[in-house]
């Protein structure tokens, strides 16, 4: 990713990283339903938090978070599956 680009290029790399991800993630399997959340975190909000709550069963539902470096900026990346079949 080009991290010198307008606010509008970021904006469309970054959905084209959501989209790449639910496609590979629904191709591995139908029986969840996906929800990928990206934030941008950058300068001195590099010491944000963020906090989510859930109720769903814990066998076969979850939630991953991890961060892709962009630049000076990182892309904080959270997936949810959802067991749905």
């Amino acid at each position: 990713m080009d991290v010198s680009s307008s606010q509008s290029e970021i904006s469309k790399q970054i959905q084209k990283v959501i989209n790449d991800l639910l496609l590979k993630l629904s191709a591995k399997s139908s029986q969840y339903k996906y929800v990928v959340n990206v934030s941008l975190v950058s300068g001195s909000a590099k010491d944000c938090m963020g906090f989510m709550g859930s109720s769903w069963d814990s066998s076969k539902d979850g939630t991953s978070t991890f961060q892709i470096e962009f630049g000076e900026k990182t892309l904080v990346v959270t997936v949810i599956w959802i067991y749905s079949s």
